[in-house]
């Protein structure tokens, strides 16, 4: 009898995280993903991926359980260029052809304050999977007009470009490098929960 109570219990418990377990989905219309490197030493060039997807599930409020999963696609990059966004999707770029999407899945959310984090997880660029460890601020939950609970994030990171083959390297006549190496990321991320 005993061992039935303490198999009924547990079974409670399971079934009580299961339903406290929250899913959402990426809000592509609200979320952007914005990146800028220097150019030229004096001036950056900033652009963003217009077309992504993504998910984000946890339960326990702290989100030591959260998973994030981000997927941008390359060929949606917009630099408000056209000849200079045809030359991102190039070989010596992110080589989108070969190479469509770039993809960060996070393993662990570490809080440092109140609502901000470390969240550690691979990016893979180009083929090449690296851990980056990014800086995350939680916004919070908020509800639209229509009733739909949202998680917003805005999470922040920079990765050496050269790290995943993305070798455009010339300099100008005076032997700079045209292009900077580190690159800035910055994310707007709200997340639409799931019913």
């Amino acid at each position: 009898m005993k061992y039935i109570i303490l198999v009924l219990a547990i079974l409670g418990i399971s079934q009580i995280s299961n339903a406290q377990t929250k899913t959402y989905k990426w809000d592509v219309v609200h979320s952007n993903i914005n990146f800028e490197v220097d150019y030229l030493k004096i001036s950056e060039v900033s652009g963003r991926f217009t077309q992504s997807t993504g998910s984000f599930t946890y339960s326990d409020k702290n989100f030591k359980d959260g998973k994030i999963k981000v997927t941008a696609e390359v060929n949606s990059i917009n630099t408000d260029n056209k000849k200079r966004d045809g030359h991102l999707k190039a070989p010596d770029f992110f080589d989108a052809e070969k190479f469509p999407t770039i993809i960060f899945e996070s393993t662990n959310f570490k809080k440092v304050l109140n609502n901000q984090f470390n969240i550690t997880g691979s990016l893979t660029m180009k083929g090449i999977s690296k851990t980056i460890v990014a800086n995350a601020k939680y916004l919070g939950e908020t509800q639209d007009a229509y009733g739909q609970t949202y998680s917003l994030w805005k999470v922040n990171f920079t990765v050496n470009r050269q790290d995943y083959g993305v070798s455009f390297n010339k300099t100008n006549a005076a032997g700079d490098l045209v292009l900077g190496d580190d690159v800035r990321m910055s994310i707007n991320a709200k997340f639409l929960l799931e019913k």
